[in-house]
């Protein structure tokens, strides 16, 4: 009988080291971009489709301003990223997507450099231009009333967006973007419950009668969304362009019924969160419960102070708001423009 000895060559560990090496060599000398475009590429999949879209506008920017320079991860620094802070400005660029562009910039260097422990800690710290705040985006609770009093033919896709307005606002600022996908059976009971489209918290909020007329408005129609706005059966590709449409024509119906209403201010779908947030905090409602109400990805501290509020300190605060837009009437008065 033969037996075969295998010895274990010191070489061929030297070897695979050196080969080791080599490969990693390599994959630091890919620029930065390439690099940071492999990374978005591999994670389409668990990043939303906003986010992605964000990634690759401040790649594309970045590249730009690169103008052909191969620059590696370990070439970025504070100086390149204040001349690409300073090219931005002189091409008239705003501050806010300035810091925008940097920020998802700054994600992504963190992300592909994860295991470089020579890169610099955080070559953006002071590169930032900071934000100028944007155009106050809330209404006054005399254009809520307004808006509630428009006489509009049932079933009409005015009518549909003035419900999806105000359910947006009845439901503690629930974004356009979470209404429209929210699903018959996330409707339980006598609450709500959600993952927000955008940071995937979880939100819970309890239904008042007036958002209850809503829903049974559109109940009839059957279908798996509460309501009757994106199509069903159909690829996430097409899903996304069926609500990237349903936004447009929705904000364009919000214009009109903004004029027809005669309120001086451009309604969007933005507008009801705002607004809600704004008369929570105008009511004294405290900053923790409406960072939660909202499922804000905020601060830690704000983060804290969120996970301390209860559901029941949410459903209080939120029938408090809707009662001082409906004071005076019954809600199911309201509920029947």
């Amino acid at each position: 009988m033969k037996f075969t000895i295998f010895v274990k060559s010191p070489f061929g560990r030297k070897r695979q080291t050196q080969q080791a090496v080599a490969k990693n060599k390599s994959i630091h000398l890919l620029s930065f971009v390439d690099r940071a475009c492999q990374y978005v590429a591999s994670r389409t999949h668990d990043r939303s489709r906003s986010t992605v879209s964000n990634y690759r506008t401040a790649l594309r920017s970045f590249e730009a301003f690169l103008d052909g320079r191969q620059v590696t991860l370990r070439d970025i620094d504070q100086a390149l990223l204040q001349q690409y802070a300073h090219w931005l400005e002189e091409r008239g660029v705003c501050r806010n997507t300035s810091s925008c562009y940097l920020r998802s910039l700054r994600t992504l260097y963190r992300q592909v450099g994860a295991n470089d422990r020579r890169l610099p800690l955080n070559p953006f710290m002071g590169v930032f231009p900071g934000n100028v705040p944007t155009a106050k985006r809330a209404v006054a609770v005399a254009d809520l009333r307004k808006l509630r009093a428009l006489k509009l033919l049932p079933g009409s896709r005015l009518a549909l967006a003035r419900d999806i307005f105000l359910f947006c606002f009845y439901a503690m600022g629930m974004p356009f973007a979470d209404v429209v996908r929210l699903k018959r059976t996330q409707v339980r009971g006598n609450a709500i419950g959600y993952f927000r489209c955008k940071t995937g918290r979880y939100v819970h909020v309890g239904i008042e009668p007036c958002m209850r007329e809503i829903l049974n408005r559109y109940r009839r129609k059957g279908g798996t969304y509460a309501f009757p706005v994106l199509p069903e059966g159909v690829s996430d590709e097409e899903l996304y362009k069926a609500y990237t449409l349903a936004l447009y024509r929705y904000n364009r119906a919000l214009r009109c019924l903004a004029r027809m209403a005669g309120i001086g201010h451009t309604l969007s779908s933005y507008v009801p969160r705002h607004t809600w947030a704004t008369r929570a905090y105008a009511n004294r409602v405290e900053l923790a419960v409406i960072a939660r109400a909202l499922g804000h990805a905020s601060t830690r501290t704000t983060w804290t102070y969120v996970n301390m509020a209860g559901n029941g300190v949410l459903a209080t605060a939120n029938r408090k708001i809707i009662r001082e837009i409906i004071k005076n009437t019954s809600v199911e008065e309201v509920c029947k423009h």
